[in-house]
């Protein structure tokens, strides 16, 4: 017979497992092992990508325009060519790597190209100009870890995880490893379970990424999480307390 502190208690339990998996789990139906990643800044952002995967070669590919890159989360000045007269379009964000048909990653890489550019004076002519503050390699990396999360058959999420190689931002990483958020809409035409099954081909307008740093998980959501695991073990006492009652 269940005690009315224990009814109490399954009431508290049912009730906060409702209010977690509300607030971080209200997603569609959903396959696969996403990373669950959480970026800081710098932050590139990046869109108008093509995305490919070949089943047989187990090629993956996305690229893109790298088009903003902010360093405090307000400003985000432009990524353009060296003169800052245009966009850095298409190729500037890239990233290749070897998916096997299980979705599982062995190896690929990530480059970043393009310039940030600040308005200058030239003193021989009087002219204001353009003058580039990067190299035009923004970030490399080397794969270590992958990810991915399709959404009832008509989105799809890819993480991924490079160690950083190179480029003007690295100093700014310190250490840390890059995330890269890859999100494609209107993904239906090429769902498939499991989703490396096959090949597809996605174009363009529905891709958007964020490219930055990987941080530790907000100390909220590992509040709320131990809460949950604490309320867990109390429960078991409870039980085997109740048992010998």
């Amino acid at each position: 017979m269940k005690t009315p502190a224990r009814k109490r208690f399954n009431a508290i339990i049912i009730t906060a497992l409702i209010l977690f998996s509300g607030a971080f789990f209200s997603l569609p139906k959903a396959e696969a092992a996403p990373l669950n990643l959480w970026l800081g800044l710098p932050d590139i952002f990046s869109s108008y990508s093509t995305t490919t995967y070949d089943k047989d070669s187990h090629v993956f590919t996305s690229s893109g325009m790298a088009s903003n890159l902010t360093m405090d989360g307000i400003g985000q000045p432009y990524i353009t060519n060296s003169d800052g007269s245009d966009f850095m379009w298409p190729d500037s964000f890239r990233i290749n790597a070897s998916i096997d048909n299980n979705g599982v990653a062995h190896g690929g890489q990530l480059q970043i190209t393009g310039y940030v550019v600040q308005q200058g004076f030239n003193t021989d002519t009087g002219e204001t100009v353009n003058q580039p503050l990067t190299s035009g390699t923004l970030l490399t990396g080397n794969l270590i870890k992958f990810g991915w999360l399709e959404m009832d058959n008509a989105y799809a999420m890819f993480e991924f995880v490079f160690q950083v190689t190179g480029g003007d931002l690295m100093p700014y990483y310190n250490g840390k490893p890059a995330g890269v958020i890859l999100s494609l809409g209107d993904f239906g035409d090429y769902a498939s379970n499991p989703l490396f099954a096959s090949s597809f081909a996605m174009d363009s307008g529905t891709m958007v990424s964020d490219t930055a740093p990987v941080v530790p998980i907000p100390g909220a959501v590992w509040l709320l999480g131990s809460g949950l695991t604490s309320l867990a073990g109390l429960k078991k006492r409870l039980n085997r307390r109740c048992a010998y009652a």
